[in-house]
């Protein structure tokens, strides 16, 4: 039987889990809500639960980032830092308080996820053969003779086990520090029921004081036994029973955790076995335990270590990190060790190993090495997470103290003392030669050191979130996943809001690190080089610019930016112009006293030049650095191509017309017509005067190109299409708006603008300093007596010259002495009585004002003039136009379509249809 997926993830470590999980999401927001075909194939029986090692082997305390308190203070973080976002709700979705995981509500929580998700589970599936096709993985075979085919596969396995089927490279143990025989050793976690963390701490505590006892002779013959008969070891035991004071060094216990910070219990289960706590020697050791205090009063212990080799650890996790029969027996001695307390307790051992190192992929994209974390990671930019976690050689690295010795070093001291924080991507854990592969576990591409702060799941789950994302942009791209890059993926976190706090800091031993490395492992490790910068794929103009590359008219710069928001200069247009148009030459050479000949542009700016796109300036200048306006981009463009004028009503498409240099108006109404202009963010805003950016040019050539038929038309929202204008409104807060005619009529005339923002702001208050601009630009009225000064409009505002004639014109008075007040807003019965007053209509028999249903509230002073205002329809409100207001303030469009109704009055304008004009009663005959 043959199934097909879009992405398998073999394996189901959690950080594999997460992965898919986060595939299947961004997948689904990117496609508008299709599902990706996933499925989890593992060799682990889940019936014991899903989450390998955290999970079935019940690993529930939690490593995770410990954040300096200088770092907490400088970043507003907790102990725990900022972990991945899926991280995050894993831990919340199994109740973690602090790093205490129940594996039980751990399975339920990843269940739950995955079932979200959509994805399959097979388990109990170990792999017969895989197909490749070329360099791709194709399918994978298990021995139940099934066949699963995907396009993206990641692998959370400890050995990479599907990147070795399918022919990866990979290397056994710490092989990229020399010693590919060594391995970590494996854990084989234990539960107790019955144990408390008061009979624990007291029995802590008891010891001590025994064990620094040289009198005890009890205590002194339990030391012995598990030092081997040392005396140095007896001591190194001792001197960690107590700080440098003199105090006991006594167990920590927090919400959900013990942390045991001697070897108290170390040295009494090995007296009690009679054997010493060294590991290579005895092959176990009961190590100073990290306890998870879990509900019902059970404990998770990741104390019992197992002495394993590099091909030992490889052979337990191809057997799906099944413990021997002697690591079962060696639990038991524990068991019964422990139940000589005189408790009643019960001891469990979990179903699977804790399976710490066993070997790493050597073909990663980019590798991560100790220096590079040590250095501070990743570029910010490139940056998925941060992760502060110390280099945790837990065991120790058999053969590695006698390999550094041969090489001069004298003290492995150095390597215990850094606390790394450094940023990550996924570009270590992507294979090179499967280049559909991934691995996201200890085994990704960490170098030298690395290993030993890269096993940890926290930043593994914060490597699967982001291969999931890279997955899903593989898949609808058609895509490997070594394609995608760390940039991209950092770019949708940010997008997505789950971009965590980055913040990698490079330390001064990373150099020492460095040489260390280079010394166990002589051959070079591969430098990674950083991304290429894609400021591109979520750009707006990215298809426009796609294009131009391709046809080599735009190019990149070196670290593989484009730069779409960079202002281009005369001199880089004519380049592009050069490169895209190979048209007849016009005109002779030209010099330009600018542009010698060895400037790097002088054959780029002759043939635009000579082909008839740009001009020179006075002087026999060309201003080859000056920045390109858009509105003179589209006019040489126009002007090259040779495009006769456009239709200029098309200019009334965009909101801020006013702005465009009378030179440029039949160019960008040629262009609107030919659909070359393209707008971003606000359609219709021309900009005509802001410098053109290298994206803008982008779209700019490839639509003149595409109504040359030279390249095909692309759909996108931003063209400006060229409709009839008297479809849309001028302003982008008009839609609908009762007032909407009178006001784009007025701004046709050219009487008013809008604001830089497109909008009118219709329902402002306007103010008596606009009244008078609006009016003397509307009505240009004549003066019927002298202008006045008046103490609050000095020379120089910008209101003034309009305010003079006004008032001259007898529009407007001032408001008390010498005072205009040119901010304060005008009532609606000053706005009639103004329009009446100025142009000097004899007043109205107050009877027709009977058709208003507030007419009392017009003083009487005033009724002749609003009498005329009515009669000559220049009364409006909204929504009740038999009502006047006379004390409500007037609103800028209030007061446009009452200036409106006046030069309709007047026989200037023609008349517009409103239910909003007030009505007058009709008079007695």
């Amino acid at each position: 039987m043959t199934r097909d997926y879009d992405l398998i993830g073999y394996g189901d470590e959690v950080p594999g889990v997460l992965a898919l999980v986060a595939a299947a999401r961004e997948y689904r927001a990117r496609s508008g809500g299709q599902p990706l075909k996933t499925l989890l194939l593992t060799a682990g029986d889940t019936s014991y639960g899903v989450g390998g090692h955290l999970i079935r082997g019940q690993l529930c305390y939690l490593d995770r980032t410990h954040l300096s308190p200088k770092l907490r203070e400088q970043y507003g973080m907790g102990l725990y830092g900022d972990p991945a976002s899926l991280y995050q709700e894993f831990l919340q979705r199994s109740g973690v308080v602090e790093v205490g995981l129940d594996w039980r509500k751990g399975d339920r929580a990843l269940r739950e996820m995955l079932l979200e998700a959509g994805v399959d589970i097979v388990d109990q599936a170990k792999i017969s053969r895989v197909q490749k096709t070329g360099d791709r993985l194709l399918s994978i075979t298990t021995d139940d003779g099934d066949t699963f085919q995907a396009k993206q596969f990641i692998d959370s396995t400890v050995n990479a086990g599907l990147l070795q089927r399918a022919q990866g490279l990979t290397v056994r143990g710490f092989g990229t520090l020399g010693l590919p025989d060594s391995a970590l050793p494996v854990s084989l976690v234990f539960e107790t029921q019955g144990l408390t963390v008061d009979f624990l701490r007291r029995a802590e505590a008891g010891w001590i004081q025994r064990f620094c006892n040289p009198k005890d002779i009890e205590a002194q013959k339990y030391l012995s036994i598990a030092a081997g008969g040392d005396p140095k070891r007896v001591q190194w035991f001792i001197s960690r029973m107590q700080d440098s004071a003199g105090r006991p060094m006594t167990m920590v216990v927090g919400p959900d955790y013990i942390d045991v910070r001697c070897h108290v219990l170390s040295v009494l289960y090995h007296a009690y076995r009679g054997t010493a706590w060294n590991l290579e020697q005895t092959k176990f050791i009961l190590d100073s335990p990290n306890i998870a205090v879990l509900p019902g009063g059970r404990m998770s212990w990741n104390a019992l270590l197992c002495f394993v080799t590099a091909n030992e650890a490889e052979a337990l996790a191809q057997n799906a990190g099944l413990p021997t029969a002697r690591m079962q027996q060696e639990v038991e001695h524990v068991s019964r060790w422990l139940k000589s307390f005189g408790q009643q307790i019960a001891v469990t051992p979990a179903h699977e190993l804790y399976i710490r190192y066993a070997g790493s992929m050597v073909d990663p994209i980019h590798p991560f090495s100790g220096a590079q974390m040590l250095a501070g990671g990743l570029p910010t930019r490139e940056a998925l997470g941060t992760f502060c976690y110390k280099f945790d050689v837990r065991g120790g690295i058999p053969g590695l103290g006698k390999k550094a010795l041969a090489k001069n070093h004298k003290s492995l001291q150095f390597l215990a003392e850094p606390v790394p924080v450094f940023n990550y991507g996924i570009r270590h854990a992507i294979s090179k030669s499967v280049p559909n592969v991934a691995v996201v576990s200890p085994a990704s591409g960490y170098f030298g050191i690395a290993p030993a702060a890269g096993r940890i799941v926290e930043l593994n789950a914060g490597v699967g979130q982001g291969l999931g994302i890279a997955a899903a942009i593989a898949i609808q791209g058609g895509r490997n996943l070594a394609d995608v890059t760390n940039v991209e993926v950092n770019q949708i976190l940010k997008t997505r809001g789950q971009l965590p706090t980055i913040y990698g800091i490079g330390q001064a031993l990373s150099q020492k690190f460095a040489d260390f490395e280079k010394d166990m492992f002589p051959n070079p490790l591969p430098i990674p080089r950083p991304d290429p910068i894609d400021d591109v794929s979520e750009h707006w103009a990215k298809d426009f610019i796609q294009i131009l590359r391709d046809r080599k008219v735009m190019g990149g710069y070196e670290d593989g930016s484009f730069r779409p928001n960079n202002t281009i200069s005369r001199a880089e247009f004519s380049a592009v112009l050069g490169r895209a148009f190979d048209l007849p030459l016009r005109r002779a050479e030209r010099s330009f006293v600018d542009v010698p000949s060895n400037h790097w542009a002088h054959g780029a700016v002759q043939k635009a030049w000579r082909m008839g796109f740009l001009t020179g300036y006075q002087g026999d200048r060309f201003l080859p650095n000056a920045e390109i306006r858009r509105g003179d981009a589209m006019t040489a463009l126009v002007n090259g191509l040779g495009l006769p004028a456009g239709d200029l009503k098309l200019l009334g498409l965009y909101q801020d017309r006013a702005t465009i240099p009378p030179y440029a108006t039949g160019a960008i109404a040629t262009a609107t017509e030919r659909r070359m202009v393209v707008n971003y963010p606000q359609k219709r805003q021309i900009r005509a005067q802001d410098p053109l950016t290298r994206g803008e040019l982008a779209t700019l050539i490839h639509q003149a190109l595409a109504a040359r038929g030279t390249v095909p038309p692309l759909n996108s929202e931003h063209i400006v299409q060229p409709i009839d204008p008297s479809t849309l409104p001028l302003f982008a807060d008009l839609e609908g708006h009762w007032a909407r005619h009178f006001v784009e009529a007025f701004a046709i005339e050219g009487w008013i603008s809008g604001y830089k923002d497109g909008t009118f702001r219709p329902n402002d208050p306007m103010t008596r300093a606009q009244f008078a601009v609006l009016v003397t630009a509307a009505i240009k009225p004549l003066a019927r007596r002298p202008a006045k000064a008046f103490r609050d409009v000095p020379r120089g505002h910008w209101a003034d010259r309009a305010i003079e004639q006004a008032y001259a014109a007898e529009f407007l008075s001032g408001m008390g002495a010498d005072q205009f007040q040119p901010d304060g807003p005008l009532k609606r019965l000053q706005v009639a009585v103004a329009l009446v007053s100025g142009l000097r209509w004899a007043d109205e028999a107050v009877a027709v004002l009977n058709s208003l249903s507030d007419r009392a509230a017009i003083p009487a002073w005033a009724q002749p003039k609003v009498a005329t205002a009515l009669r000559r329809r220049l009364l409006v409100n909204y929504p009740d136009p038999q009502r006047l207001d006379p004390d409500r303030t007037a609103t800028r469009a209030e007061v446009v379509v009452m200036l409106y109704q006046a030069l309709v009055a007047s026989g200037r304008l023609k008349p517009l249809n409103s239910d909003m004009i007030s009505q007058p009663a009709p008079l007695p005959t």
